[in-house]
């Protein structure tokens, strides 16, 4: 995330205004705009899904949630009204095909547009998400499976992730197997299929909430084999504080967080924390910024418009904005940032001293 001026102000700026999160969520600051205290409240009623997104979807359907670049560098920006509307689209796509509340889902779908959909659906239906990387292998996805008791897995077609994620469903005839972006023989294709499906998915009083099991995420397996950590429906609260007060979130503004979805800070960086503030994420497909494509001029070209309009103003007049906030979630993004600081630091220098 790039920030400048007084992340401090921003953050007492944005807050008074009435948000979402202000019906679970209380927190006071000092005389200093600094966060003293944070509280909750409801929360064992809670559900991101629709106290969040469709909540926003209904005061304000237009507001922007995600501008997405593909790997072609076009921009499509997706609105609160189209996150709730594809979610019920896809929950009731995945009910037609016998995903229920309870069960666990896999999702390998990098950095597309429908792992939101994905997300959001599995939180209405109860279904327990479980993110992953396309960097899986084959031995990956039968531990992931045999460990969760995997009913689906929905998978990207990019690459060829979706076929040891099939040699591994091999030893599990039940799992329920997605695909998204291409048809493929033995696998349902969510491009297609989805797009029947009614867009309404009322809550009912049945609808999963507060200590309900929501997500499962692997542990990296450092010192053994992969472990399981499940979170509740309070987990995506916890995140708020992180998107006001750490990546100082602005409701009309936009966060960029490069991770992968399969990874952790996906959670906090690119979903939870940043729509119960309000914010919208910006996200950018991985073929658009790896090396040897067309796309590293993309990345590269991003770097430069954020140094030169946002972030060599801010260096320029440090004593006037104070406090700047730099946050890189991965060596890549960090490089490049470093890159042109450098660059444009020595075309100043030159220009001193000639």
């Amino acid at each position: 995330e790039f920030v400048h001026g007084n992340p401090r102000l921003a953050s007492a700026a944005a807050k008074s205004e009435r948000t979402v999160a202000d019906d679970f969520i209380t927190t006071t600051l000092d005389e200093n705009g600094v966060l003293s205290s944070i509280s909750f409240t409801n929360e064992d009623k809670f559900n991101f899904a629709y106290d969040v997104v469709d909540k926003i979807a209904e005061k304000t359907p237009d507001k922007r949630a995600m501008l997405w670049v593909s790997r072609d560098k076009r921009e499509h920006t997706f609105t609160f009204g189209d996150m709730a509307k594809y979610s019920n689209m896809t929950a009731n796509y995945f009910l037609s095909l016998g995903i229920k509340k309870g069960d666990t889902v896999m999702l390998v779908l990098k950095r597309h547009y429908q792992f939101w959909f994905a997300m959001l659906a599995l939180h209405k239906i109860g279904a327990v998400a479980i993110p992953a990387t396309n960097q899986l292998v084959e031995h990956d996805f039968t531990y992931r499976y045999k460990a969760a008791g995997v009913k689906a897995i929905v998978c990207t077609s990019d690459g060829e992730t979706h076929l040891p994620a099939e040699r591994a469903a091999a030893e599990f005839p039940e799992i329920v197997k997605i695909l998204v972006g291409a048809k493929r023989d033995g696998w349902y294709d969510y491009n297609s299929e989805m797009t029947l499906c009614s867009d309404s998915f009322p809550r009912t009083e049945n609808t999963p909430c507060g200590d309900d099991t929501m997500l499962m995420l692997f542990t990296s397996g450092t010192t053994g084999y992969p472990k399981i950590a499940a979170h509740n429906y309070k987990y995506a609260l916890g995140h708020f504080h992180t998107a006001r007060y750490w990546h100082n979130v602005d409701p009309n503004g936009i966060h960029f967080t490069i991770s992968d979805t399969g990874w952790g800070k996906a959670l906090w960086g690119k979903l939870y924390g940043q729509w119960l503030a309000e914010g919208a994420v910006f996200t950018i497909v991985e073929e658009a910024v790896a090396e040897n494509s067309t796309g590293t001029k993309a990345l590269d070209d991003l770097m430069r418009t954020l140094f030169d309009e946002l972030l060599h103003p801010v260096f320029s007049n440090i004593g006037k904005f104070g406090t700047i906030m730099l946050i890189a979630g991965v060596a890549l993004i960090g490089l490049a940032i470093l890159r042109h600081v450098i660059k444009k630091q020595k075309q100043e220098s030159e220009a001193t001293f000639n």
